[in-house]
């Protein structure tokens, strides 16, 4: 995504466990320069898939980080672990914590991101995967969706305290695999949520029909059949696939590009429409 609006694809990197997640920007001439620290002031702990959107349509880019916790209060306690207090040393002002929930940063226009996905309610979509931001609607906003679910519960704090009761050891993938029926089974219904335009969102997944459990590794979106509304796929690893059609009534202006040499599609173009009195 050209975070940066040089016309220069960047690039942004999700990563999971201690390792950060890092942004760099693409100068044009094959090299990319690692954004500052400091640009995004916290990140996800567990980031497992991003997509870049722009939230409250101000211009700037913004994106969300998808990170493991879940809406249930009791399995955000089952899942928690054994974790100590990390203390901040007085003067350490420098870091940047990651914190174990989904992250949204919202574009100053800067090169600097505030991170405000509990304000806006996004903090929790369960152990998530793909993730999509699409004006489901047809209102203007991008919406949310989330692929989620796990075949097993892995992070289930009762199932380690088996193992490691029976002398085995999480971390070892020989007795995860010997123990891992111990782990209950985490089918979850994929996560949507709908832009209400004024960076808060609203949980949508049993409104807008995505009711099944199912372990979805993955998701992708087209408008397969012509209407001018984006429909989705999700990609489930141990069921059938599903396709969902969107059935919005709203209108909507549909725009075909074409451009001159390889690129006919004018892939990665831009429209920019402006309105108003």
């Amino acid at each position: 995504r050209d975070i940066d609006g040089d016309g220069d694809p960047d690039l942004y990197i999700t990563a999971d466990f201690a390792s950060p997640d890092r942004l760099w920007f693409n100068d044009g001439r094959g090299y990319f320069r690692q954004a500052h620290p400091h640009a995004m002031r916290r990140t996800s702990q567990f980031s497992m898939g991003m997509d870049f959107t722009d939230v409250n349509r101000d211009g700037h880019i913004d994106f969300l980080t998808a990170d493991m916790l879940s809406r249930s209060h009791k399995r955000r306690k089952t899942q928690m672990g054994d974790m100590q207090v990390t203390e901040s040393g007085i003067g350490l002002i420098n870091n940047r914590p990651q914190i174990m929930q989904n992250t949204l940063q919202l574009g100053r226009g800067d090169a600097t991101w505030a991170e405000v996905a509990q304000l806006s309610g996004l903090k929790a979509t369960e152990w998530s995967w793909g993730v999509s931001f699409t004006d489901v609607d047809l209102d203007g906003y991008e919406d949310l969706i989330v692929a989620t679910g796990m075949t097993r519960d892995f992070m289930d704090s009762d199932a380690q305290k088996r193992v490691t009761d029976a002398g085995r050891d999480t971390n070892k993938l020989e007795d995860l695999l010997l123990t891992r029926e111990w782990f209950p089974k985490l089918p979850t219904q994929n996560v949507a949520y709908r832009n209400n335009g004024d960076l808060t969102f609203k949980y949508m997944s049993d409104d807008w029909g995505f009711s099944t459990k199912a372990v979805t590794g993955g998701l992708a979106q087209a408008d397969f059949d012509g209407d001018g509304d984006l429909d989705m796929v999700f990609n489930n690893w141990t069921s059938p696939l599903e396709i969902y059609r969107n059935e919005s009534i709203a209108p909507r202006v549909a725009v075909k590009l074409r451009s001159h040499g390889l690129n006919s599609q004018a892939i990665g173009a831009k429209v920019r429409l402006l309105g108003g009195p």
